[in-house]
């Protein structure tokens, strides 16, 4: 179905005034919904959430920086509820009020897009200066992970309370280090092509390695999340049907990343052999 879920990507972006910057990245978008999300979400969510992964995420994360920045600002406009503006900010107005009228409360939705655009402001802004351990950490906020589950927590009509996501969070935590740790590793390709950072060639300069053992000292580290991620997992005993639905997300989403990363987008993705 990805061809379908990014033709309707793109519908909603014609319709809303954004399909120049969405169209570079539809097939993309669709091809990570049909990785990652859960698998038996329907239809509807699965467009919901490419629609929602696409106008939050891909269209900052894949631009120049003051197109980055600029898209930054329409996010958190959109979620404080600010009138007006420029396209991009409206159509995700609209994404908001139609999460909305699903039903369930986005505080959790809201906070965690307004502390991804606040990294993503800091990525385009001075990330081109930090040494890796600032630049992992600066990562695990732009990610998408948290803001990805989020999204399926509000489709699902299974918000976490505090006290499940207190639980969970040891999981979240290793799953989204996991997320940078192996898309810095397949990443590594396109961003030197790009002259962006990279944890990876970070690495290797800072500890005068070659990339190649720079990237198995990465790979060492995510399969140690991996690792940790599955202990974690099994620490979680007799979850509420909310916090059960989150993990098998959480579960979903790492094995989705997994493949998605060998097979789901070879332009976008070069796993190192």
């Amino acid at each position: 179905m990805t061809a379908a879920h990014a033709d309707e990507l793109l519908a909603w972006a014609r319709a809303h005034g954004i399909a120049a910057m969405v169209a570079p990245l539809a097939r993309t978008t669709a091809a990570w919904i049909a990785s990652a999300a859960p698998r038996d979400a329907d239809d509807d969510k699965r467009v919901v959430a490419c629609i929602d992964l696409a106008a939050c995420f891909f269209v900052i994360d894949d631009s120049p920086r003051d197109d980055a920045l600029a898209r930054v600002a329409d996010l958190e406009r959109a979620l404080a509820g600010a009138p007006g503006g420029r396209p991009l900010q409206r159509a995700l107005a609209a994404l908001v009020r139609e999460l909305e009228a699903r039903g369930a409360p986005l505080a959790h939705y809201r906070a965690v897009r307004v502390a991804y655009a606040t990294a993503m402001r800091v990525r385009f802004e001075r990330g081109a200066t930090l040494d890796s351990d600032a630049w992992l950490a600066l990562r695990l906020a732009t990610i998408y992970f948290e803001p990805w589950l989020s999204t399926w927590e509000i489709l699902d009509g299974a918000v976490l309370d505090g006290a499940d996501r207190a639980r969970v969070a040891p999981v979240v935590a290793h799953a989204c280090r996991w997320q940078v740790l192996e898309n810095e590793l397949v990443s590594l390709a396109r961003d030197r092509a790009a002259r962006h950072p990279n944890l990876v060639a970070l690495v290797a300069a800072e500890r005068g390695l070659d990339l190649a053992t720079a990237s198995a000292d990465v790979a060492a580290r995510a399969r140690t999340e991996l690792a940790a991620l599955d202990r974690a997992l099994a620490a979680i005993a007799g979850p509420s049907p909310a916090l059960a639905r989150s993990v098998a997300t959480i579960v979903r989403a790492v094995d989705g990343a997994r493949a998605h990363h060998v097979a789901g987008d070879p332009a976008r993705y070069v796993v190192a052999t």
